[in-house]
């Protein structure tokens, strides 16, 4: 697949941005793009490698990043954020995200919460999001994501959970930079401009793409397996379910669906 080129890449996100970039690194191979964010980054710096010898997931899973095929990038930026929102600014990048695709023909993409992009039931992409405080509320953020474009089926059946690439949706897939530009801009600009003390507009776009609304559903944590209705998000990022013996609230866990035709729980 083409390389990507630094200057012609930088200089087409900061049109879009409309203002400059902080950094702009491209690395032929590196164990993670977030590790490059959090060690080196300044305000608007973007890492991008055309492959991860260590990527990363939630919960520390390992991210498949062979060379030259995928999107593995990472952004870093301060922002000033309330202390219990954390579990929004994922939901945000993921409007981005799916927006970026929405544009680029992509209409079927949806969002898993708390970070996947999807296609039915097959993962496109992750979302892993760190911060380190720096002082009152004003937060580093590295805001890294992957996203699967050119793997092939053989490729993809060595994931472990269904996956699918854009090569899979479409017959003539974008170019890797025009993707770039588009969702390096659109993240940036949308993070900047979020107000965590007014999510509204926030979850209701999120809901427009929610792939698990009104779904029956299965929620993992580390100490327990539930069974329920998913009830969409709540104003703090968390996610609701409905089971048997009434709501629960979670602020991270694994969730899949359920089989069809199994008992549905009122809301209480």
């Amino acid at each position: 697949m083409t390389s990507i080129l630094k200057e012609r890449l930088q200089q087409r996100i900061e049109n879009a941005l409309g203002e400059p970039l902080g950094d702009l690194q491209i690395h032929q191979s590196c164990p993670s793009t977030n590790q490059l964010c959090q060690r080196q980054a300044t305000h608007k710096s973007v890492f991008i490698a055309e492959e991860q010898t260590a990527g990363r997931g939630r919960r520390g899973k390992n991210w498949l990043s062979p060379r030259g095929e995928n999107i593995y990038c990472s952004v870093g930026l301060v922002k000033q954020l309330p202390g219990d929102s954390a579990g929004l600014l994922p939901l945000q990048v993921g409007v981005s995200l799916a927006a970026a695709l929405h544009q680029a023909g992509y209409s079927q993409v949806r969002l898993k919460w708390p970070n996947d992009l999807v296609v039915g039931k097959q993962k496109l992409g992750g979302i892993l999001i760190e911060s380190r405080p720096l002082s009152n509320n004003s937060f580093f953020l590295t805001i890294g994501f992957g996203l699967n474009v050119s793997l092939v089926q053989l490729e993809l059946t060595s994931i472990d959970q269904p996956a699918v690439s854009l090569a899979q949706l479409s017959e003539k897939v974008p170019q890797r930079e025009d993707l770039l530009v588009a969702i390096i801009a659109g993240v940036i600009s949308d993070a900047l401009l979020f107000d965590a003390n007014s999510p509204e507009r926030l979850l209701t776009d999120y809901a427009a793409l929610d792939q698990l609304q009104g779904r029956e559903v299965q929620v993992s944590t580390q100490k327990e397996t539930l069974l329920g209705r998913y009830g969409g998000i709540q104003a703090d990022g968390q996610m609701l379910l409905y089971g048997r013996h009434g709501s629960s609230s979670f602020s991270a866990a694994e969730v899949s669906l359920r089989p069809a035709g199994e008992k549905t729980y009122a809301a209480d």
